[in-house]
């Protein structure tokens, strides 16, 4: 499983202060929220599960900021309607209009298709001073009828996987605007994939972005994002892979003579998925104990993610 945190970049931000509502199914755990509104009866329910694993996903990334739970779907349902989801965003304008020192995103990781009159709602928010990201699709073609994806006031968020290379799955288009890790994402107890984990990392990375940079607009916010972007070819459309700050690095040392050093798939784990040398120089991507998520390229040119004892590295 692939921790969120782990691929929104180096920065120290958490999105402290900044609220992200996110527009779904429901949500079984309110611990991290601000409140929460439900098309129908109370917000505290998820009869798919998707809200809550989205929520998750949003807070993992961004520990600092507060949750505002809006569900779209009605009591016990399992079905989504146009009106609903319209509805529901709506209600985070009112809600941001009511809280006029908050600093607020809209996730949305839900599609359709005919919701023709969706982008209307969704450039209210924009105008209001909220960005609105939003999932790309999970069709695995290029299409341009998934709703709000094919809309043009969102930031639409395509999917890669924890190496940077295009999900399968991920609907492409030229509406796209950036992608970001959405295959075997921690969700909680479990790993899952799609688009709609991959936006909620962004939502978690705008937050971050607003956190130091409270008066930015969303094209503001976008340009940071994209500031340090490096183009992935989703079949003939080249779509930004986004970062923040700057990576932090480790040179390998101490490696005895004519050794390698082990990378394993996990912290404490006896799977070898790689080496490196004394020397090398690895990217930092995450801490726990005395291991530390390191990414590196090899001879070979293919990227390896995994986890090195810290004894053999000096971080920069």
């Amino acid at each position: 499983m692939n921790n969120p945190r782990d691929f929104i970049g180096n920065t120290p931000a958490t999105g402290r202060g900044v609220v992200i509502a996110i527009i779904d199914s429901g949500f079984a755990k309110p611990d991290a929220f601000v409140g929460g509104w439900a098309v129908a009866g109370k917000p505290w329910s998820d009869a798919t599960g998707h809200g809550t694993s989205v929520a998750y996903v949003a807070h993992s990334a961004a520990p600092g900021a507060k949750l505002l739970g809006v569900r779209a779907m009605r009591d016990g349902s399992r079905m989504l309607y146009y009106d609903d989801v319209c509805a529901a965003i709506d209600y985070v304008g009112r809600w941001a209009w009511a809280h006029p020192t908050t600093r607020v995103i809209c996730n949305i990781s839900l599609t359709g298709t005919g919701w023709t009159g969706i982008e209307k709602h969704i450039e209210a928010l924009v105008a209001a001073g909220i960005p609105v990201v939003v999932a790309a699709g999970n069709t695995g073609e290029e299409e341009h009828n998934i709703y709000p994806s094919c809309c043009q006031s969102p930031i639409v968020v395509g999917a890669v996987d924890a190496l940077g290379k295009p999900a399968p799955f991920s609907t492409r288009h030229a509406d796209v605007d950036i992608c970001q890790l959405g295959v075997d994402v921690c969700t909680g107890e479990a790993a899952q994939s799609g688009t709609s984990f991959a936006a909620p990392i962004v939502a978690a990375m705008c937050a971050c972005i607003l956190e130091q940079h409270p008066a930015y607009t969303e094209p503001q916010v976008l340009s940071v994002l994209l500031a340090r972007a490096s183009p992935v070819d989703f079949g003939g459309f080249k779509i930004p892979l986004v970062r923040l700050g700057t990576d932090l690095t480790a040179e390998v040392i101490n490696v005895p003579k004519g050794k390698k050093l082990c990378v394993y798939d996990g912290p404490g784990s006896e799977t070898v998925i790689g080496y490196v040398r004394t020397g090398d120089i690895v990217t930092l991507m995450g801490r726990q104990n005395k291991w530390r998520k390191i990414r590196y390229l090899t001879d070979k040119g293919v990227t390896i993610i995994g986890w090195a004892n810290k004894r053999y590295l000096e971080e920069g």
